[in-house]
């Protein structure tokens, strides 16, 4: 977000010294290497507070305008204000920054979300949520939201809109990818799946779990992570949240000087550049983005194995208040993230494979990856000639009423994993497998040999069905 505007930064103080643009790499080389860093940090630091500032401030401001339950027009002056609310205040980088940890409750509340009757549990919401008018939120004490929540305060008609207030009961838990639709029957003490369609009629659901599209009811907590949860005391749970703070704040400290080496090594690599791209043509301008974007890949790629200390991750079970999840936690914030432009620009091309193997995924022959995320990489195993749609997701873990669980996920040869499908942690795709568009499979899953998934949660719909290798031959036992 703050790259490009680093380099215009020099050309504005360029021209405050009544330089031209011409002379701005003259200018630059009158500046030695820690008077260009230094400029190019505090640029850095100081956009990232105006980015902050702007991000909490002015979406409240606008959302004053945007009453509920009005009909506004569509493409009017009041849409404006509910487009421009939606791209000022979902910001995923304060989102990563600040999510799993204590301080995202404060961030959001900034933003315009309500917390009544807060209990800090510090990992209460994740690193990736969204909404319309955050000013119309409310969430609900002692709830605690995993990734990919989205509350979707607007509702569209064929000439109107209108936007509604949201609200998530109390004591409650969220899975992955819960969308929050207007005027749901969802009251407090629910337990919500990953990808679960929230019902929106029929009586108001309380203390139960509800899981699938359409959802069902199932039992409100696992036996196996409420013993897990109650057995810390209140104690060891205050104190295991005062350390986990301290952890969460030096994960968050090492998010902002990650995220802010590659800016300046931008300016940096302008500073020395600048010139000769002033009088050279376009191949070198050419070299020099190629140079740039490989420079990042690379800087990223080392922050990804550094941040799970260069080991790979083994299966886990325990508290979120334990330190062995506080490491996660980081690894989660400094890896390489699947919605990194760097790594989706190479969707659907033989390179994404070499990535993926930089960082730590097993990854056999002829993988076409279109755009899957990827949540535990060094816990993932990819046979030959597998298939991986746009915005699938194999995720290594869950995390369940405070308790934290990640296993392998393993994928045989020749499988596919659909568009927007997600395979949790601890399943096994056997050689030929097909998970189809938009499924769901859940933990421990195990898909035979040319089977074939579908639904939420997926369930086998074929027993065997024909897949081949290009002609090439495939080491069956490779993945045994």
């Amino acid at each position: 977000m703050l790259l490009p505007v680093l380099p215009l930064l020099a050309h504005v103080l360029a021209a405050e010294q009544g330089l031209n643009s011409g002379a701005v790499g003259r200018w630059t080389a009158q500046l030695n290497h820690a008077e260009w860093l230094l400029l190019v940090a505090a640029g850095y630091l100081g956009l990232l507070v105006l980015d902050l500032v702007m991000t909490t401030l002015l979406p409240r401001w606008a959302s004053q305008w945007l009453k509920p339950r009005r009909d506004y027009p569509l493409y009017g002056l009041r849409y404006a204000l509910l487009r421009g609310v939606q791209a000022w205040s979902n910001s995923a980088m304060f989102n990563s920054m600040f999510g799993d940890s204590s301080a995202i409750v404060h961030y959001l509340r900034a933003v315009g979300w309500r917390f009544p009757g807060l209990v800090q549990l510090g990992s209460n919401l994740g690193m990736a949520q969204m909404h319309d008018v955050p000013t119309l939120n409310t969430i609900g004490t002692g709830t605690m939201v995993s990734d990919g929540l989205t509350m979707l305060n607007a509702d569209y008609g064929a000439h109107v809109f209108r936007v509604h207030e949201q609200s998530l009961g109390k004591n409650s838990y969220l899975g992955n990818m819960v969308f929050v639709p207007p005027g749901h029957r969802v009251g407090d003490n629910c337990l919500l799946g990953t990808k679960v369609m929230l019902p929106l009629d029929g009586p108001l659901r309380e203390n139960i779990g509800l899981l699938g599209s359409p959802a069902m009811e199932i039992p409100r907590s696992v036996l196996r992570d409420t013993e897990s949860a109650q057995a810390l005391s209140a104690e060891e749970i205050r104190q295991g949240l005062r350390r986990k703070n301290w952890s969460n704040g030096w994960g968050i400290v090492a998010y902002v000087i990650g995220n802010g080496i590659p800016p300046i090594l931008l300016g940096w690599i302008w500073a020395e550049f600048s010139s000769e791209l002033e009088t050279h043509g376009a191949w070198w301008h050419a070299g020099f983005l190629s140079l740039v974007i490989i420079t990042f890949l690379t800087w990223f790629i080392l922050l990804d194995g550094a941040s799970r200390g260069w080991t790979r991750l083994k299966p886990l079970m325990c508290s979120i208040y334990e330190p062995a999840f506080w490491r996660h936690e980081r690894h989660w914030k400094l890896g390489l993230a699947q919605n990194n432009p760097l790594l989706s620009m190479l969707d659907g091309t033989p390179m994404k494979a070499w990535v993926w193997r930089l960082l730590g995924v097993r990854v056999g022959r002829c993988l076409l990856d279109d755009g899957a995320a990827i949540t535990e990489k060094t816990l993932v195993d990819i046979g030959d000639h597998c298939t991986l749609g746009q915005q699938c997701t194999l995720q290594g873990h869950s995390l369940e009423e405070g308790v934290f669980k990640s296993g392998n996920v393993r994928l045989g040869h020749g499988c596919t994993v659909g568009e927007h499908a997600v395979v949790h942690y601890a399943v096994q795709l056997d050689d030929g497998a097909m998970v189809r568009s938009d499924a769901f499979v859940m933990k421990g899953e195990h898909a035979r040999a040319g089977e074939v998934w579908l639904g939420n949660p997926a369930e086998r719909v074929r027993a065997t069905r024909g897949w081949h290798t290009a002609g090439h031959d495939v080491d069956q036992t490779k993945y045994s």
